[in-house]
């Protein structure tokens, strides 16, 4: 059952956040047997930041009569991803960000923004890509180059000055869009585009393997992979599981499926967190 309604980020705006979740859950309760509704999990953006989920919880199991619990967003990914499963999940789509479970201890790597990191993101593989054609301008070269001809292509314009100049004026997103076409560069044996996506999933690589540094004793072995691009670059996705499989050949990965609310069905698997 799909329902939707407004966005929800409890740092941007608590009131409309509540009352968008209000509306869904009401929604979804009109449409189900009393019987059917036995608990409820709310994932909400921002809520470690606020403080205030024990009384978000408190309020929303007094308004309905279900039994809720309420946690951050990442962490519905985590536990939909790994299916209620300690180990450990790759999210790489615009940005990037790898969470780890071991019991009822939740780990975190990365996810600190294009700026500061998101090493692996679609966002930084357009970054990387663009660099190396700008390495390559930068050399001199009188006539264009396969690489400067694709960034050309890419950001639709007819100078390496002008694609400099609409890098500055996209916003992050519009810029991460692009690594569809860097990844199609790549498919079609275009070493510039190849680089750029293999120096990334490197920098993955080296993440998940701090991951596996952070946990206790043995780490968990089931790996989720998310996002756009580990679920549509094979290039990308090749690269990074080949290279954690080369020190850690026990590892299990699986591609992180469904909407993430299907993380309710496995909040109790090993007990909440």
């Amino acid at each position: 059952m799909n329902v939707t309604s407004g966005p929800g980020n409890i740092l941007l705006n608590q009131n409309q956040t509540l009352k968008n979740l209000s509306s869904v859950i009401t929604q979804i309760k009109h449409k189900l047997d009393p019987a059917e509704c036995t608990q409820i999990l709310i994932g909400i953006a921002g809520i470690e930041t606020s403080g205030n989920a024990a009384q978000i919880t408190a309020d929303f199991n007094q308004t309905f009569g279900i039994p809720t619990n309420v946690i951050n967003d990442a962490l519905l990914a985590l536990i939909n991803g790994l299916e209620g499963q300690d180990g450990t999940l790759i999210i790489s789509g615009t940005g990037s960000v790898i969470y780890g479970r071991q019991g009822k201890k939740i780990y975190r790597v990365g996810g600190w923004g294009n700026l500061l990191g998101d090493q692996g993101s679609a966002y930084k593989i357009v970054e990387n890509f663009f660099k190396i054609a700008l390495n390559d301008f930068d050399r001199g070269k009188t006539n264009r180059s396969q690489i400067q001809s694709d960034l050309l292509n890419i950001f639709a314009v007819d100078s390496m000055t002008a694609a400099v100049r609409k890098y500055y004026q996209l916003k992050r997103p519009e810029i991460a869009s692009l690594a569809v076409k860097v990844a199609q560069k790549a498919t079609q044996k275009h070493t510039g585009a190849i680089k750029a996506i293999l120096n990334q999933a490197n920098l993955l690589a080296l993440q998940a393997e701090t991951m596996f540094n952070n946990f206790e004793k043995s780490y968990p072995k089931k790996v989720a992979l998310a996002g756009s691009v580990l679920t549509n670059n094979q290039l990308f996705k090749k690269r990074i599981s080949s290279v954690l499989l080369e020190k850690h050949p026990d590892l299990k990965f699986l591609i992180a499926g469904g909407d993430n609310s299907r993380a309710v069905i496995f909040w109790n698997a090993k007990g909440s967190m």
